[in-house]
């Protein structure tokens, strides 16, 4: 694939786009590193306070570009990715989506990137994608690394949210929404790159 897009370099690479899902909770307490605390040996440490279930969350699947943000679509409190939504919901607002930016070009040039979830693989996503003639680009299987969204977008985000808390999910949701917005240009390319 490298050799397609000639190392990043091919203008093809902004016909690119990537998108994943994950969970956005309301509260997310500071990482560990941030919890500790010195101790003299004669004294007992500081119990651990950890989420509990309890803590509300909702799930999005963000689609993104190397020209930056495409949409945040939120799932229903609750419900899991299936391809039934994936298929109705997710895909056809990435395409209007897609089509805001480039109303001349349909999909003729889109190039999907998605991993491997049952959601993204299914027949229904396939025959989907392939009704609109769009094209999927293939991810290795165990390779989150090669995910946009998990190495730049989701870790990025979620440490400028962390430690804030919010009144309910959607208002978390929200919030993630306008964190994603404010991220600058370069960095978007340089996930691209990288």
């Amino acid at each position: 694939m490298r050799s397609a897009f000639e190392n990043g370099e091919s203008p093809m690479v902004w016909d690119i786009v990537t998108g994943d899902e994950t969970w956005i909770r309301q509260r997310d307490p500071r990482s560990a590193n941030k919890r500790k605390v010195w101790c003299y040996d004669d004294e007992e440490p500081m119990p651990e306070v950890r989420p509990t279930d309890w803590v509300g969350k909702q799930m999005v699947a963000t689609f993104f570009s190397k020209a930056g943000h495409l949409v945040t679509v939120p799932l229903e409190h609750g419900r899991t990715v299936t391809a039934q939504w994936y298929c109705e919901v997710c895909l056809p607002k990435v395409l209007q989506a897609w089509t805001r930016r480039r109303p001349n070009d349909q999909f003729r040039h889109l190039r999907l990137h998605q991993d491997n979830a049952p959601a993204h693989t299914a027949i229904r996503t396939t025959d989907f994608l392939a009704s609109k003639s769009i094209r999927s680009l293939h991810h290795p299987p165990y390779s989150p690394d090669l995910a946009p969204a998990d190495f730049f977008l989701f870790g990025y985000v979620k440490e400028e949210l962390r430690g804030q808390e919010f009144a309910s999910p959607e208002a978390a949701v929200a919030a993630y929404e306008d964190a994603v917005n404010k991220i600058p240009r370069n960095m978007w390319h340089a996930a691209f790159s990288n």
